[in-house]
Formats: C-alpha cells, structure tokens, sequence
C-alpha cells in the first residue's frame, strides 16, 4: 500500500515540475514528452521483440543448466526423451565362397 502511495506522489510531483517548466518553455516541454512517449513505445517493442526470439535460446540454456546441476537422470530432459537401448551388435559375415566347379563341365576349352 505504501508502494502505490510513494508512487502516485511521484507522479503527481513529475507533474508539477512538468507544468512548472512548460510555463517557461512550453516547446521544450512538448518534444521532451514526444521523445518520453516515443523511447517507452520502443522499448515496450523491443522488450516484446526480445522475448519472443530468445525464448528457444532461453529454454535450452535452461535446460543444459539443470542438467548440469542436477545430472542426466534427474534432468527434465531424460524424463520425456525415451531411454537409450544399447544398439544390437550386427555380426558381418564372410560372403559364402563360390560352388567349386564340377569335373564334368561342357565347356568347349579342352581338358588337360
């Protein structure tokens, strides 16, 4: 309570010294609160903007860091991603040696 009271006081008091300025240069006055509106304007923007392309780079920062701190069982990630099976060792085989050639063959070379 005493928060929003401090606050609106100060409001009220950078309007007082607003109003008390502008009566000596109401020009000055009139492009400082363009430049106020215009600067909180780009930074909402840019706040916004932030936020929406950081948010994959945030999201696995965060998630590298707890699973540094807390380790690869206990990660957020090990529990949704399914567990690693150990791969089946494949056994690679000798191709089978061509059928020995028969005595009895008709080809047309001559036997020796």
């Amino acid at each position: 309570v005493t928060k929003m009271l401090f606050l609106k006081k100060l409001k009220l008091g950078a309007a007082l010294v607003a109003v008390l300025y502008g009566l000596k240069d109401s020009q000055s006055l009139a492009a400082g609160l363009h430049a106020i509106r215009y600067g909180l304007a780009f930074l909402i923007g840019l706040w916004i903007v932030r936020a929406v392309f950081a948010r994959p780079k945030m999201a696995t920062s965060l998630v590298v860091a707890a699973a540094a701190s807390t380790g690869t069982a206990g990660s957020p990630v090990a529990a949704t991603e399914p567990a690693m099976t150990p791969a089946t060792p494949t056994v690679v085989t000798d191709p089978a040696p061509p059928p020995p050639e028969s005595e009895s063959s008709s080809t047309d070379e001559p036997r020796a």
